[in-house]
């Protein structure tokens, strides 16, 4: 099940020390992945549970593997704020990036999220709060850069305007749009 593969990534040694906050023993987020208010997205590298913490705000939380980390990491999660933006009432993602958490840091940043402030006592590792960095994305900024909107992209294709009432030659415009690298995501309804 989809639960059972993100309590697997949370556990695993690479993942554990980020996500165990105040937990003592196996982390256990089956109730969090069955919650039908919580998206679960679940890819080959890794998962992304997107928590709803008021209608239309969600906070991701990525969990990776070493392996994945990177393009396919970014492609993954620039997949789920898709689906969770199209598929959802969510207007609005915050999350967390913990002091030290670089590579968290360097995801948020390459898919255009926003710095919003820093909490001072915002994360738990090993068991001690620490300052977290907060970051935003709004569904209007995100409209403005994913893949088909806004025009951009990296695939260009002329379309002619078929409409009734245009004589030959008909209008062309010029379309802009991305075509995504296949990534496979599996879906909890």
């Amino acid at each position: 099940s989809h639960a059972r593969r993100l309590n697997e990534l949370a556990n695993h040694p690479s993942i554990d020390p980020w996500v165990r906050g105040y937990m003592v023993g196996r982390i256990d987020l089956t109730a969090a992945a069955e919650n039908p208010a919580n998206v679960l997205l679940v890819g080959r590298h890794g998962a992304i549970i997107f928590v709803q913490l008021h209608p239309g705000l969600y906070e991701p939380h990525s969990f990776c593997l070493v392996e994945g980390r990177g393009p396919w990491m970014k492609a993954f999660a620039a997949a789920c704020e898709h689906v969770v933006f199209c598929s959802t009432n969510c207007v609005e993602m915050l999350t967390r990036v913990p002091k030290g958490n670089l590579g968290a840091r360097a995801l948020v940043r390459s898919l255009g999220w926003t710095y919003e402030f820093r909490s001072e006592r915002g994360w738990v590792m090993e068991k001690d709060p620490v300052p977290a960095d907060i970051f935003g994305l709004r569904l209007q900024d995100w409209a403005k850069k994913a893949p088909g909107s806004a025009y951009n992209g990296n695939t260009t294709v002329t379309v002619s305007d078929k409409a009734r009432g245009y004589e030959t030659p008909r209008p062309e415009y010029a379309v802009t749009f991305t075509r995504p690298d296949a990534v496979r995501t599996y879906f909890t309804v």
